[in-house]
C-alpha cells in the first residue's frame, strides 16, 4: 500500500504541468500473477489549466469500496508559481485540514517553503527550508529550521551547500546538521553528482565516517532518444561485500506525445538475482479537460469570499452557460444556466467552507474555487 505525502505531490504536480494533463492516476500492485488495484487519484485544474485538486482513494481490501483518504488543494500567485498547497485528510464523513506547504519566491525562485501542521484549529509552523541564490540565480545553499516553541521562533537543523558546475548545474551538496552541544555545524552527508551532456545519469550519496566519507547508496538514470528519463534506479553500498547491490528501479514509458502513462517499479529479489515486479503507476488523459472553449469567454467570479451571493460575471458570448456548485466531496448543491452576462446565485444556505464552480460552455468545462463564509 502506497501513501502519498506533501512532497511526492508536488512531484506529481510537476509531471502535469507540462503536456497533456493527465485527470487521473492508478497505483496496483503486483499479486497473484495480476495487477491489482490500490489507489487512486483524481486531479482538476484550474482556469489556466494549473493542477487545481487532487482527491486521493485507497481500495478497502475484500470489500472493492474505495476509500476517501485525502484532499490536496493547490493556489497560485498571477504569474502561476505554487503559492499554497492544502492537504485535507476524511474522518468521519468530513474533511479535515491536515497539512499546508506554502512559498515565497525572490526574482523568480524559490525562496521559502514552509509546511505547517493544522492544530487546534489553526496552522501551526513546524519547518522551513530557505533557499540562498548567487548572482546567476543559481543555488548555492538550503537552510532548514525547525520551529521551536521553547523559544517561540525558528531553530537551525540543518543546512546543504551546493557547489556547482559553470552551467549552473550541482556538482556537489554538502549537507551538515547543527549540534547544540558543539554550537557548530557537523558534516552529514555529500551527494555527488555525475552528468552526460545536460542530463544527470549518477547522483552518489556518501555519509561521513569521521576521517573519510563512506558510499552509502546512489541512484543511476537513463534517458529515453528524447530526453526523458527512462529509468531510475536506485543501490546501496554493501558494506560487508565492498560493492553495489542493487535495491530497486522505476521504468518510465510514455505515449507519442512525451506524456508519461506508467511507472512500472522493480525490487532486486537478491535469491534470483532477478527484478521482481513489484508495483506500476498509471496515468488517464480525459480529452474532455480541455477548457480552450471557456477560456475564450470572459468570466468573473465574486464576492470571494462569499456571504448570501455570488455574483457569475461572464462576457464575450459567454449567455447560457450552464453551472454548477460542489462541495469538497463532489456533491453538486446548486446548478443553473447563466442567461445574462451577470448572474446572481443565493448561496446564503450553504454551510461555510471550500466549493467549486464548474462552468460549461460549447461542450467544454472550466473550475473556479470560492470559498462561502
Amino acid at each position: 500500500m502506497k501513501i502519498f505525502t506533501l512532497t511526492l505531490w508536488c512531484f506529481a504536480l510537476s509531471l502535469g504541468l507540462a503536456g497533456q494533463k493527465f485527470t487521473r492516476i492508478v497505483g496496483q500492485n503486483w499479486a497473484n500473477s495480476k495487477w491489482n488495484d490500490d489507489t487512486r487519484s483524481s486531479l482538476t485544474y484550474n482556469a489556466r489549466g494549473l493542477v487545481w485538486t487532487i482527491l486521493e482513494e485507497e481500495l478497502k481490501a475484500g470489500s472493492g469500496e474505495w476509500i476517501k483518504e485525502s484532499f490536496v488543494t493547490i493556489d497560485y500567485y498571477d504569474d502561476g508559481k505554487q503559492k499554497q498547497i492544502v492537504m485535507q485528510t476524511w474522518n468521519n464523513g468530513t474533511w479535515l485540514n491536515e497539512s499546508m506547504l506554502s512559498f515565497t519566491y525572490i526574482h523568480g525562485k524559490l525562496e521559502y517553503e514552509t509546511f505547517n501542521k493544522w492544530d487546534n484549529s489553526v496552522w501551526t509552523p513546524e519547518s522551513r527550508v530557505k533557499s540562498n541564490y548567487d548572482a546567476g540565480m543559481n543555488l548555492i545553499s538550503q537552510l532548514h529550521e525547525v520551529w521551536d516553541n521553547d523559544i517561540n521562533n525558528w531553530a537551525a537543523f540543518s543546512r546543504t551547500t551546493y557547489t556547482n558546475l559553470p552551467n549552473g548545474k550541482a556538482k556537489e551538496a554538502l549537507t551538515q546538521n547543527w549540534d547544540e552541544d558543539l554550537d557548530d555545524w557537523v558534516d552529514s552527508s555529500k551527494d555527488i553528482y555525475t552528468y552526460s551532456g545536460n542530463f544527470l545519469v549518477e547522483s552518489l550519496q556518501q555519509l561521513n565516517a569521521g576521517d573519510d566519507w563512506m558510499n552509502f547508496s546512489r541512484e543511476i538514470f537513463t534517458y529515453t532518444a528524447q530526453g526523458l528519463e527512462r529509468t531510475r534506479t536506485n543501490e546501496r553500498w554493501g558494506f560487508f561485500t565492498s560493492n553495489w547491490e542493487k535495491q530497486d528501479s522505476t521504468t518510465t514509458s510514455y505515449n507519442a506525445k512525451g506524456d508519461i502513462v506508467e511507472e512500472l517499479e522493480h525490487e532486486w529479489n537478491i535469491q534470483t538475482h532477478k527484478w521482481d515486479i513489484n508495483y506500476r503507476t498509471l496515468y488517464f488523459y480525459d480529452v474532455s479537460t480541455s477548457i480552450a472553449g471557456v477560456r475564450s469567454v470572459d468570466v468573473s467570479v465574486f464576492p470571494n469570499p462569499a456571504d448570501d451571493n455570488l455574483n457569475l460575471l461572464v462576457k464575450n458570448g459567454g449567455r447560457n452557460t450552464g453551472y454548477s456548485i460542489s462541495d469538497l466531496t463532489g456533491r453538486v448543491v446548486l446548478s443553473g444556466i447563466v442567461t445574462n452576462d451577470d448572474s446572481k446565485i443565493d448561496v446564503s444556505k450553504l454551510l461555510p467552507g471550500y466549493y467549486f464552480v464548474r462552468l460549461q460552455h460549447n461542450g467544454n468545462s472550466m473550475v473556479i474555487k470560492f470559498i462561502k463564509r
